[in-house]
């Protein structure tokens, strides 16, 4: 019997780009509920990746800005973030969420996160808050990952 194959991975995060496309707007009206009980993990997230003043970070599956506000926020004075998704949708939400904050040391990325190669770089550290379990190859994605990072950079996922 034949078995049904498999989508590959380029064809999965399309899918999900367009998922996520689809419900940004949503994300960004529940944004404020949605974050109270959610800014705890990305605390955690920036204080793990031991973020200070002038790094640079790359967020990668941002979403609508997390953890890529709060990592801004640890970085200044000097500090720099790369901000990606997979959603088109989901980055104009967060760059809004980011101007209505005063927020100006973040650029915004549409990458695959298998492939996260902005032209920022390398990064100390590397921050994803949920989105390494929608990725359909992990090991080669963080084996990206860890391609753009300085010596001694981090990682921290959740």
């Amino acid at each position: 019997m034949n078995q049904p194959s498999s989508p590959d991975p380029a064809t999965i995060r399309a899918e999900q780009g367009d998922s996520w496309d689809r419900v940004a707007a949503a994300w960004a009206r529940w944004w404020p509920v949605f974050e109270a009980a959610a800014q705890p993990v990305s605390d955690t997230l920036v204080a793990r990746a031991r973020l200070t003043p002038g790094q640079q970070v790359l967020d990668v599956a941002t979403g609508i800005g997390e953890p890529a506000i709060t990592a801004a926020r640890r970085v200044l004075p000097g500090g720099h973030i790369a901000a990606a998704d997979i959603a088109p949708a989901m980055l104009t939400q967060a760059q809004a969420r980011a101007a209505r904050l005063g927020i100006d040391n973040i650029t915004f990325h549409r990458l695959d996160p298998a492939h996260p190669t902005p032209p920022e770089g390398p990064f100390d550290a590397v921050v994803c808050r949920w989105g390494l379990m929608f990725e359909p190859d992990v090991p080669a994605t963080l084996k990206a990952w860890r391609a753009r990072l300085r010596p001694g950079g981090r990682v921290a996922v959740a």
